[in-house]
């Protein structure tokens, strides 16, 4: 077997390591596409350009040692926390510091693991490797070093090589003196960040000063909150968006700028915001020339006083827009009451015609449901949850736009329990994902493994058993398929431990201390390949473990990526 090059490293020599396997015994060559000069220890490659194509780009998020990327499910865009933290006494207590005699710097709030950024925004231009993009963060004047106390994510591309995502601003210091109940004055101060997190366009090779532009909704006036999903090759950009404030929380924070005591970052912590999902439209020179906010799959009635959850997840170059969108739970008897989350299909910037916003969930077979992509000819890709021997599970569906009363197609399952998650598909029909391949009792965790299932066929395709059964890694999510058929992973493995100097490091024993990382890879199709019989591979329970990698209990921790990563060009 040929071994795998993969260190903690910069790689000097080969910024791409991959090994190409017998085009007799695999389907697809691996190809690991290492760190960037940051050593990060997880890194996971989210979308890209064909690499036939224009710009052939590849977007990512790389995590720090100890962090694993968790995916914007777990944001509530309803309940927003603007996550600007009041420094007190426990905050400071490794530094035995009090506000009558404050030392502390911006340059050492990194080393406070409260505001160090663990998730940074890489790219990579045609496989040359990974490079990090700073997107809001600033060097601090100190140390001459960037805060290292944002954390941004890249989450798509479009084929003119404009990236979009998403970012935090910076924690910077603040104090002032006031007066307490005594009248005394007191030194006192935060630790705040301007925003939690702002949407961002960035035309990959350009300066960030010029090439990269804030996308805001209309509540931006006192930091607001943005975020960005997805972009298509028509300059539709798609997200969530504060859209206006409250005007309790205005009047309170007019209130406390005027009394010009407090910096305005702290005053404006009192705003409250509401917000939607949201769409910009950029030119060729980034400008925003158009906005607007997305409803739900109803019309909220004057006295509605329930969440406006709706979320965006996918563009099309027609301008479909896909996501999910609090909805009846019965339409025969609509209570706004008791809505559900379900897969909703927006048509207002459509070039076919606006139809509205389209409900496409059949209520007596599906408790709930969720659009993840769309392709250009608009097959919708998505989940819902459906009852399966008296438990819910998460199965996976395509649907026509085009045909107007059509019913969701359910791509195939590894067997009736095993729940699906479809993350992409590209415009030959192809589908990427990730499923559950150990039929295990109900209870136990199940293993996950990605998968390639092409519209129509009767199976999907464990990616696990078309790499080769020797490779070192584990496929465990597949993120995007181009349509140049490449597909882009997120892998398990074991790598080298590596000192300062490069070299590997040992233990007591003699042996070679190695780690257990999350790493993008790239999988190519190999001309001629066919799949390999591996091993245990028709066993009810079988293996798929990787020659090197012992990988089993880490999968059970992993989080799932399921609805983040985003097509942006389809």
């Amino acid at each position: 077997m040929k071994q795998l090059s993969v260190t903690l490293k910069p790689l000097s020599i080969a910024l791409i390591s991959a090994f190409s396997l017998n085009a007799q015994a695999a389907l697809y060559e691996v190809i690991d596409l290492g760190v960037t000069d940051d050593d990060e220890v997880h890194n996971y490659v989210m979308s890209g350009s064909s690499v036939a194509g224009q710009s052939g780009l590849l977007v990512g998020v790389g995590s720090i040692e100890g962090q694993l990327f968790i995916d914007h499910d777990s944001i509530n865009v309803d309940e927003i926390d603007e996550d600007q933290i009041v420094i007190d006494d426990t905050d400071l207590e490794d530094f035995a510091l009090d506000f009558s005699d404050f030392e502390l710097t911006d340059d050492e709030l990194k080393n406070i693991d409260s505001y160090k950024g663990v998730n940074y925004s890489i790219l990579n231009d045609s496989f040359k490797g990974w490079e990090r993009l700073h997107v809001w963060d600033y060097i601090v004047e100190e140390d001459d070093e960037y805060s290292a106390t944002t954390n941004d994510f890249l989450v798509g591309v479009s084929d003119d090589g404009i990236a979009v995502g998403y970012g935090s601003a910076p924690y910077k210091i603040y104090t002032w003196t006031e007066e307490n109940t005594d009248g005394d004055e007191i030194e006192t101060g935060a630790i705040l960040r301007e925003f939690s997190s702002q949407a961002f366009v960035y035309r990959v090779g350009e300066d960030t000063d010029t090439g990269l532009v804030a996308l805001q909704g209309e509540g931006s006036e006192y930091g607001g909150w943005s975020i960005a999903y997805a972009m298509n090759n028509s300059g539709l950009v798609i997200g969530a968006a504060s859209t206006d404030v409250s005007e309790a929380s205005i009047e309170e924070i007019e209130d406390c700028i005027d009394e010009g005591i407090q910096p305005e970052a702290w005053c404006n912590q009192k705003a409250q915001y509401s917000t939607r999902a949201y769409v910009w439209r950029i030119n060729s020179q980034l400008e925003t020339t158009e906005t607007a906010s997305l409803g739900m799959l109803f019309e909220p009635s004057e006295v509605y006083a329930g969440s406006y959850f709706t979320k965006l997840n996918a563009v099309n170059d027609n301008g479909y827009i896909v996501g999910q969108s609090l909805g009846y739970f019965d339409l025969e008897q609509p209570n706004e009451n008791q809505p559900q989350k379900y897969a909703a299909i927006y048509t207002l910037f459509s070039n076919q015609g606006d139809r509205g916003v389209i409900d496409i969930t059949d209520r007596d077979v599906y408790a709930s449901s969720q659009a993840i992509d769309i392709n250009n000819d608009n097959i919708v890709v998505g989940t819902a949850l459906r009852l399966v021997n008296g438990s819910y599970r998460t199965k996976s569906f395509y649907y026509d736009v085009s045909e107007e009363f059509s019913d969701l197609t359910e791509i195939p399952s590894a067997f009736d329990s095993s729940s699906m998650w479809v993350k992409d598909i590209n415009n030959n029909g192809q589908m990427v994902g990730v499923f559950e391949w150990e039929p295990r009792p109900s209870g136990v965790q199940r293993r996950r493994h990605a998968y390639i299932y092409q519209a129509g066929d009767a199976e999907i395709t464990d990616l696990n058993n078309a790499i080769g059964c020797d490779s070192p890694w584990e496929i465990v999510e597949a993120n995007t398929v181009l349509d140049d058929g490449l597909i882009l992973a997120t892998a398990l493995g074991e790598v080298p431990i590596l000192d300062d100097e490069g070299e590997p490091v040992f233990g007591t024993d003699g042996s070679e201390l190695t780690r257990l990382v999350t790493r993008g890879v790239a999988l190519k199709g190999i001309d001629g390949g066919i799949a390999e019989q591996c091993e245990n591979a028709d066993e009810p329970l079988p293996n798929h473990e990787r020659q090197g990698a012992s990988i089993a209990l880490l999968l059970m921790f992993l989080p799932l990526l399921v609805i983040f990563r985003r097509k942006v060009s389809s």
